[in-house]
């Protein structure tokens, strides 16, 4: 390739036919020999000379699409996110927070009741039309409300076992200091946290009375990270618990306490 020196027209250079050839021949090889010509057509490799250097394209100046026979990446992302291929760690607080939505949302009375909230009028009504003769279609349509009334009756109790239930509480109950506060220790449904919700009269210390399941051992430790609960304001601390674990709570010094203890099974 000649340098840009030796196309540059000098002044008082005479042009010859030489002049031109040399052009023209040089112009020849940038359309037919050139790794990129002027139409844009590829005759070589494209090899950049430095290493993960240089951009196609601009989040603003893209390109439409791009068609190959292979790619090798080291990061590709879709939509701003990652793309996994086969071999590909997967970390578990990727996935944590779309999957909790999905499942809590499956799992959600008001969603799932809007889907078969219609189904039973729709049948009984259909039910209510048919004459007695019909009796093949009749037991079918007997069938499937059965089934659907079952299916409900299930969701209901599935969904259930997945809100928070009320285990136990005391209102504005005087409790002596070490002492606990429920007569009897709390046994625990199911398998997730308990969540306990205090308010003390005075400011001072709550602990959490634990006895694990198969045992007969109480465990006791102060809530709060040990710290002072300030008086008259709400706190939460959730526990986490199995099922036939029991518990009670307790208070230091003397003072009224309002306490509720709730178990929240896990999703």
């Amino acid at each position: 390739m000649p340098s840009l020196e030796e196309l540059y027209l000098k002044t008082g250079q005479i042009i010859t036919e030489d002049w031109f050839k040399f052009h023209y021949e040089l112009h020849k090889k940038q359309i037919h020999e050139s790794a990129v010509d002027f139409y844009g057509y590829i005759h070589k490799d494209l090899i950049p000379d430095t290493d993960l250097f240089f951009n196609i394209g601009t989040p603003l100046a893209r390109i439409k699409e791009i068609h190959s026979g292979y790619g090798y990446f080291n990061n590709l992302f879709k939509d701003g996110r990652v793309v996994l291929a086969d071999g590909d760690p997967i970390y578990i607080s990727d996935i944590y927070t779309p999957a909790r939505e999905k499942i809590t949302q499956a799992i959600d009375y008001s969603k799932l009741y809007e889907y078969t909230k219609y189904i039973h009028s729709d049948l009984l009504n259909i039910l209510g039309r048919l004459d007695v003769p019909t009796s093949e279609i009749k037991e079918r349509l007997d069938r499937i409300y059965d089934y659907v009334t079952k299916i409900d009756s299930q969701l209901l109790e599935l969904i259930g076992e997945f809100r928070p239930s009320l285990l136990a509480y005391q209102v504005n109950y005087y409790a002596p200091a070490g002492a606990d506060i429920f007569a009897n220790d709390i046994l625990i449904n199911y398998d997730g946290r308990l969540r306990v919700k205090i308010l003390m009269g005075n400011s001072g210390y709550a602990y959490m009375k634990w006895i694990p399941s198969g045992t007969n051992t109480p465990i006791l430790g102060l809530l709060n990270a040990g710290d002072i609960i300030p008086s008259n304001s709400w706190h939460e601390f959730d526990f986490t618990v199995m099922k036939n674990d029991k518990v009670n709570v307790r208070v230091s010094p003397s003072t009224n306490v309002t306490v509720f203890l709730y178990n929240i099974p896990n999703t």
